[in-house]
């Protein structure tokens, strides 16, 4: 019995978004795709956990974590949404889920643009390093160099970044 997560790796990585585009322009409509990606796969935790998320960006008003201070909440679901986002990295991360980790972190832009901390207080950058890093190593062991090039060009984390003049050099 192989946890639906790692038996479609390769079609959450090749379907999952994980940046705005003409489709898709919020990251709470990138949530609801994911979503529907997961429901089509028939990992119902996952798609539950998608449409979570998204929910609470769109109830708290919120377009990206970085706009608001997480200690000045101006409603409910903006004090409630850091601490849940967090809950769920770390949940999946106890489950060995590092590819569900790495697409939240990555729609939610979790790693600020200085890669010196992340926007969740509370969860260290260190630990978010290393479940990109694991990721992108599985995709290179599962040969989807496409996948693991197009997550280093476009994280948001310069050290994960870093990984592709790393590779030419």
């Amino acid at each position: 019995c192989i946890a639906p997560e790692v038996l479609h790796m390769s079609r959450f990585a090749r379907l999952y978004k994980l940046y705005p585009d003409e489709e898709c322009s919020t990251r709470a409509e990138l949530c609801l795709y994911n979503s529907r990606v997961a429901e089509a796969l028939n990992c119902g935790p996952l798609a539950r956990m998608w449409k979570t998320v998204s929910s609470l960006l769109y109830s708290s008003g919120l377009e990206e974590l970085t706009e608001i201070d997480p200690s000045k909440p101006t409603n409910a679901f903006q004090f409630v949404v850091f601490r849940t986002v967090k809950s769920l990295l770390l949940e999946r991360a106890e489950a060995g889920d590092v590819q569900t980790n790495v697409a939240l972190c990555e729609v939610l832009q979790v790693v600020d643009s200085s890669g010196e901390e992340t926007r969740i207080p509370g969860l260290s950058v260190k630990l978010v390093r290393e479940w990109y890093l694991y990721y992108i190593d599985l995709l290179h062991q599962m040969c989807l160099f496409s996948a693991a090039a197009f997550l280093i060009k476009n994280c948001n984390d310069p050290a994960i970044g870093a990984l592709s003049q790393q590779s030419t050099t």
